[in-house]
C-alpha cells in the first residue's frame, strides 16, 4: 500500500515536473527552475506530513509564491532573447509552481489535484510566451496526458473506461478527433487572418520607413492609433507644464518628418532624484515609449535616479545606461544647460515645390505684419480660425499632403496643423520645428495627480525667437488653450486603485532580495506564533472538556478488544496499542478499529479532531469487535 500511494504522489507530481522543467528551458536563468525540482523532489519523498486546515494551506501557498517570484525576480535577467520569455512572465511561473510544490507537503490539500493541476497550467501557459514553439507543443500535450492522469486519481470513484458504455467512448473519441482537426485548423488559419485584419485596419500608404510614435520619423496621421487609445502611459504628480516632449522633427520630407540629430546624445549630470519642494514634479511612466523622458521645454533642474541622462542637440533627455526610466524628476524654470541647440539650417529647409505652393498663402496671410512674431501669429490665427479637426484626413494623391491640407480639404489631425505652421513660417523666413510628446489634460482627484492617456498624444511647433529662444506655438484648433479637467469617478477610481498597485510593486522592486526574504520570515513567524498560541487555547478547551477520564466509548472499545485478548499492556502507548490491534484483526475491522484509537489518542493529547465524531468511531468498532450490529 505504502509502495501504491508512493506512484499515485508521483503520478499527480508529474505534471508540475514537466511544467518546471518547460521553465526551466524558456527562462534566461536555471537556478530557480533548479530549486523548484528540489522541492517537488522533497515533497515527494518527505510525503504529505502536514496535517493543516485550509486557511493554514493557502497563507503557505502564499508565502511559497512569494520567495518564488523574489527568487525569479532577483536571478531572470531583463530583456527578450530569442526563445526565452521575459522577467516578468517568469516570476509569474515561478510562483504558480512555488505554490503548487508547497501543496505536497499537505496531507489533505484544499481543493485536490484540480487547484494543484491549475497552477501548473498556469506555468505552462506563461511559457507559451516563448518563440520556440515545436518543443512548447510537446511540452503541452505531455502536461495535458499527465494532468488529466492525476486528476483521474484523485477521483477514485469515477469509473473507468472498461465500465464505460462502447457508445460513450466512441462519442468522446469523435469529440477528442474533431477539437484537434479544429485546432489544428485554427492554428493555420488565424495567424494569417489576424494579420490581414491589422493590415486592413492600421494599413495605410506609407513610406516604407515610417514609423508610428515618438521615434526618429513621423509619418502624417501616425498617432491616429494612439488618439482613440485609452491606454495610461504617463502619472505626473505635481504644477506639471501643458506640453511634455517627447521627439523633435526638422526634416520635412514628402508626407512625413525625420529628426535629423536626434540620435547625437551626450551624457550630462543631474540631480539624484527625488526633488522636493512644492515647485517639484515628477513624471512617472506608465507604458508607452521607453527610453526617453517627456518633460516639458522649460526645465531648470533635472533628476533621476543615478544623476546621470543622456540629452541630445533638440533638448529631448534620454534614459542614461542603467536607468529604470521610470520616474524623473524636474523644476519648471528656464532651461540653461538643457535647452535646445540653436537653429541650424534644418530648421528653415523646405521643398522647393512646397515652398512655392505655400509662398502666397503666406503674403497672403502675414500682409501688415511687422515682426517674426506678428507674423507668426498671424499664421496661427489662420489655421485656428479657418481650418477644422479632425482624425480623419483625405490622402492626397498628387500633390504633397500639407499643400493638399493647406490649398485644398483644411481637414486633419494635430500633426497636420504642426506640420502646416512649421512649413508656413519656414517658408517666412523663421526657424520652425515639429515637436511629438503629450498634452495633459486629465485630472484625478482621488490621488492628486495628473494622468496622461495615449490619447493624449499630440504634435505642435517650436518657433525661434530672437532674444527668447525656442517658444512653443500650437496651432491645433483649442490646442492653445489649458483643459485640464477632473476624471469622472469610476474612471479616476480605477486608476488611482492602479496607482497605488504600481506604486506598491515599485517600492517591492527597490528592496534588495535579503529584505523581502527577511520580511517573508518574519510574516512567517508570526503567523506561526499566532497558529500555536490559538492551538494552545483549543487544546486546553478541549482537554478541559474530555477531562482526565478516558472516553466512555474508549472504554467500550477497550473492553470488548480484552474480550478478543487484545488488552492494552500498562504504559502502552496508544499508537502502538493501534499498530497491536491492526495486525492482529484481520481486514477492515483491524484497520477501522487501528484508526479510531489513533483519532482518539489525537483528540486526548492533541486536542486534534471533534469529540462527537471520535465517540461515533469508538462505538463502531466496539460494536464490530463484540460482534454486535455496528451503529451509523
Amino acid at each position: 500500500m505504502i509502495h501504491a500511494r508512493a506512484i499515485d504522489r508521483g503520478l499527480q507530481a508529474l505534471p508540475l515536473a514537466l511544467a518546471t522543467w518547460l521553465v526551466a528551458l524558456v527562462s534566461d536563468t536555471p537556478v530557480p527552475p533548479a530549486v523548484l525540482a528540489l522541492a517537488l523532489a522533497a515533497g515527494l519523498a518527505v510525503g504529505g506530513r502536514l496535517d493543516v486546515e485550509p486557511a493554514t494551506q493557502w497563507v503557505l501557498a502564499a508565502l511559497s509564491a512569494a520567495v518564488g517570484a523574489v527568487g525569479m525576480a532577483t536571478l531572470a535577467p531583463t530583456g527578450d532573447a530569442a526563445g526565452r520569455i521575459d522577467r516578468f512572465w517568469s516570476v509569474i511561473a515561478a510562483a504558480a509552481l512555488c505554490a503548487a510544490a508547497s501543496r505536497l507537503f499537505v496531507r489533505a490539500p484544499h481543493g485536490g489535484a484540480r487547484v494543484t493541476v491549475a497552477l501548473g497550467f498556469a506555468a505552462v501557459a506563461v511559457g507559451g510566451e516563448t518563440r520556440v514553439q515545436a518543443p512548447y507543443g510537446v511540452f503541452v500535450a505531455a502536461w495535458m496526458v499527465t494532468a488529466l492522469a492525476a486528476l483521474r486519481l484523485d477521483d477514485p470513484d469515477r469509473p473507468g473506461l472498461s465500465r464505460a458504455a462502447h457508445g460513450s467512448v466512441g462519442a468522446a473519441g469523435l469529440i477528442l478527433a474533431v477539437a484537434a482537426l479544429l485546432s489544428v485548423g485554427a492554428s493555420r488559419v488565424l495567424p494569417p487572418l489576424h494579420a490581414r485584419a491589422v493590415e486592413i485596419i492600421l494599413g495605410r500608404i506609407t513610406p516604407a520607413d515610417a514609423v508610428t510614435g515618438f521615434t526618429g520619423n513621423l509619418d502624417l496621421s501616425g498617432l491616429d492609433g494612439m488618439l482613440q487609445s485609452d491606454t495610461v502611459v504617463l502619472r505626473v504628480y505635481g504644477p506639471a507644464d501643458d506640453y511634455l516632449r517627447g521627439a523633435v522633427y526638422d526634416r520635412y520630407d514628402r508626407a512625413g518628418w525625420r529628426s535629423m540629430r536626434g540620435g547625437e546624445t551626450r551624457s550630462i549630470e543631474t540631480a539624484t532624484g527625488p526633488l522636493r519642494g512644492n515647485r517639484a514634479v515628477e513624471v512617472r511612466r506608465v507604458g508607452g515609449l521607453a527610453g526617453r523622458f517627456f518633460l516639458p521645454l522649460g526645465v531648470e533642474t533635472l533628476a533621476t535616479v543615478r544623476g546621470v541622462a543622456d540629452a541630445d542637440p533638440h533638448g529631448i533627455i534620454h534614459v542614461a545606461s542603467g536607468d529604470p526610466g521610470d520616474v524623473v524628476w524636474y523644476l519648471p524654470g528656464t532651461r540653461r544647460e538643457l535647452a535646445p541647440a540653436p537653429p541650424d539650417p534644418n530648421d528653415l529647409r523646405v521643398p522647393a515645390d512646397v515652398h512655392a505652393a505655400l509662398a502666397p498663402v503666406v503674403a497672403d496671410w502675414t500682409a501688415g505684419a511687422t515682426g517674426p512674431a506678428h507674423v507668426v501669429a498671424a499664421l496661427t490665427l489662420h489655421l485656428r480660425r479657418d481650418f477644422h479637426y479632425s482624425l480623419y484626413a483625405p490622402h492626397a494623391r498628387r500633390r504633397d499632403p500639407v499643400v493638399e491640407f493647406v490649398l485644398g480639404h483644411r481637414r486633419g489631425d494635430c500633426e497636420y496643423f504642426a506640420s502646416a505652421l512649421a512649413l508656413l513660417c519656414r517658408t517666412a523666413g523663421i526657424p520652425a520645428r515639429v515637436v511629438g510628446g503629450y498634452r495633459v489634460s486629465e485630472r484625478n482627484d482621488f490621488g492628486g495627480y495628473l494622468v496622461v492617456r495615449e490619447r493624449n498624444a499630440h504634435t505642435w511647433v517650436e518657433v525661434w525667437q530672437a532674444g527668447h529662444g525656442w517658444q512653443t506655438i500650437d496651432a491645433t484648433p483649442g490646442g492653445g488653450e489649458t483643459r485640464v479637467q477632473n476624471a469622472g469617478t469610476w474612471r479616476a477610481l480605477s486608476d488611482f486603485s492602479a496607482a497605488l498597485a504600481d506604486a506598491a510593486g515599485a517600492w517591492i522592486a527597490r528592496r534588495r532580495p535579503i529584505d523581502l526574504l527577511a520580511a517573508a520570515g518574519a510574516a512567517a513567524a508570526l503567523f506561526g506564533l499566532v497558529r500555536w498560541l490559538r492551538t494552545r487555547r483549543a487544546r486546553g478547551s478541549v482537554l478541559a472538556a474530555v477531562g482526565d477520564a478516558p472516553l466512555p466509548a474508549y472504554a467500550g472499545l477497550a473492553r470488548a478488544l480484552a474480550r478478543r485478548g487484545l488488552a492494552r499492556a500498562v504504559a502502552e502507548p496508544l499508537e502502538h496499542y493501534a499498530a497491536r490491534v491492526a495486525e492482529a484483526l484481520p481486514g477492515e475491522p483491524g484497520t477501522t478499529t487501528a484508526e479510531a484509537i489513533r483519532a482518539y489518542a489525537a483528540l486526548r493529547y492533541g486536542a486534534q479532531g471533534d469529540a462527537d465524531t471520535v465517540t461515533r468511531s469508538l462505538d463502531r468498532s466496539a460494536a464490530e469487535v463484540g460482534g454486535r450490529p455496528r451503529g451509523p
